[in-house]
């Protein structure tokens, strides 16, 4: 054989060699996708129950409770979302970072740990709620001169519930055992909901049988998840695994307070410069576009262990395979969000009285902040592979600041629509800042020409079926708009190759 046929024929088996580790490479990346996309199916629907169930209630419940009882229930809700903040110091987020850390054989040692831990902080903070709770109370509502308990008390003991909750639900989903959570979530759902009907429906107790009912299916949640993840839970305690965790985690309680500021905080603010029937308004209005945060939160719950994973193995390859799966969760959301907002009036006059007609306005703004939500998961998930959570209170802290500034300055002169406005600020103002960041040590591709061409053909499809088309009867209106949503979305989906296109507009290929 001659030098030259020699190298010839040492070209072709690379080619063939090149060629078969695409085609395993690509197997493994479609097997991961498949497996991301039916977590997500399984978290979403978990996620879609309650809220499901809580949509189908609302018409009963709205003819039960006032706009004041919502008021009341939203209130609470809140002061619930800032204890939860601290009441375990954060420690049970560690599991979804340090479980790939560990071997098989130390997982239920460092999930004992992390959870008898977490049992233990809580303990000591919920007594300092209950000692202190009116002052609490007090504080953080001037206003409203309602007392500790029994509705706050109430709801601190969900809360504390919640830690043993969410300490079992982040162990199973980094097993990748969605179906679990999801049979659970069913069950608590339908205890949740029958409660509710026994207690606020057929007894009339009001706000008191909503917060009783959410305590009750707390419980069952938390017991079910115990039993879930019993073959973990060991009597084991290692103190050299709560020093690293508590260095991750305490810089995530000034990230939730930070949160809280921009998706909560609106909430303190309008009860003291409205009424009850105004926060209650905004508080349905949060309800109605749940679906859009279900969506974003299955999604990242499903997605984030398989980011951790393929980082761990190349970020080459996360970087390449995250610009197709950021270009169709974009075209996917942004569909979902011109359904909500173009058809936002005809739910409402199915659910609800007239009286709460006035949340109609709300919801394309508070839906809009959502997509901002589902971009900001993928921006801040570099930080927390690197471990660079030092970083992640800066966003929220920021965004929080601003929109806490915001809402003081808008809502005594706007009114509660402010509040929309403020938290979509917010949102996107953490999306740019947790990107900006993240881009230092681990650049994802975004394939942003792509994605932000499809945010502003959204944004004018919603707003040319809103004005132009606003004089027509409803008939015409529901034909033009849907016709509107079918073709924006087959231009989205077609861009983005869900529906199996091969070729990007920019001419480079695209996995089906």
């Amino acid at each position: 054989m001659t030098s030259v046929n020699r190298i010839n024929w040492l070209r072709r088996g690379a080619n063939e060699l090149r060629t078969e580790v695409e085609e395993v490479t690509s197997s493994r990346s479609s097997k991961r996708r498949f497996k991301t996309l039916l977590d997500t199916l399984a978290y979403g629907i978990q996620g879609a129950l309650p809220q499901l169930l809580a949509l189908l209630l609302l018409p009963v419940l709205t003819r039960v409770l006032t706009k004041e009882d919502y008021g009341i229930v939203n209130l609470v809700t809140t002061f619930s979302a800032i204890a939860s903040g601290f009441i375990a110091l954060q420690l049970p987020a560690v599991v979804g970072r340090f479980f790939f850390d560990y071997e098989e054989d130390r997982v239920a040692r460092f999930f004992s740990t992390v959870l008898f831990a977490s049992c233990l902080i809580g303990v000591s903070i919920f007594s300092l709620l209950w000692i202190f709770g009116d002052f609490f109370v007090a504080l953080c509502y001037p206003k409203s001169k309602l007392s500790f308990f029994p509705y706050f008390f109430i709801a601190s003991v969900t809360t504390y519930l919640g830690v043993v909750t969410r300490c079992c639900s982040t162990l199973l989903q980094v097993q990748r055992k969605a179906t679990s959570l999801l049979v659970s979530s069913a069950v608590v759902a339908i205890v949740q909901a029958g409660v509710t009907l026994i207690l606020v429906v057929w007894l009339r107790w009001g706000p008191l049988g909503v917060f009783l009912a959410t305590a009750s299916s707390a419980f069952v949640n938390a017991l079910i998840l115990l039993i879930l993840v019993r073959d973990s839970i060991r009597p084991q305690f290692d103190v050299s695994i709560v020093r690293p965790c508590m260095a991750y985690c305490l810089p995530l309680i000034p990230h939730f307070f930070g949160a809280f500021l921009y998706t909560s905080s609106d909430i303190l603010i309008l009860e003291r410069y409205t009424d009850l029937a105004a926060v209650g308004i905004y508080g349905i209005a949060v309800r109605l576009t749940g679906p859009l945060r279900i969506c974003v939160d299955a999604f990242n719950r499903a997605n984030s262990p398989q980011f951790m994973k393929l980082s761990l193995e190349s970020k080459a390859d996360t970087v390449r395979e995250y610009r197709q799966i950021i270009t169709k969760w974009t075209a996917a959301m942004l569909s979902a969000w011109v359904l909500l907002s173009l058809f936002a009036t005809e739910v409402l006059t199915i659910l609800v009285p007239p009286e709460f007609y006035a949340v109609s306005p709300f919801i394309p703004i508070l839906a809009a902040a959502y997509v901002f939500r589902g971009w900001y998961c993928f921006a801040v998930q570099p930080l927390f592979f690197e471990k660079q959570t030092r970083w992640i209170p800066i966003i929220t802290l920021s965004s929080g600041i601003v929109n806490v500034a915001l809402n003081f300055a808008l809502i005594p002169i706007v009114g509660a629509i402010a509040a929309a406005w403020t938290t979509l600020i917010a949102f996107a103002l953490s999306f740019v800042i947790a990107l900006v960041l993240s881009n230092r040590s681990y650049r994802l591709d975004w394939n942003a020409g792509i994605n932000a061409a499809m945010a502003c053909t959204a944004v004018l499809t919603v707003l040319l079926s809103e004005l132009v088309f606003i004089d027509l009867n409803a008939l015409a209106r529901i034909s033009i708009k849907l016709a509107a949503l079918v073709m924006m979305s087959a231009c989205f989906f077609h861009v983005s190759g869900i529906l199996g296109v091969h070729q990007r507009l920019s001419g480079r290929p695209v996995e089906s």
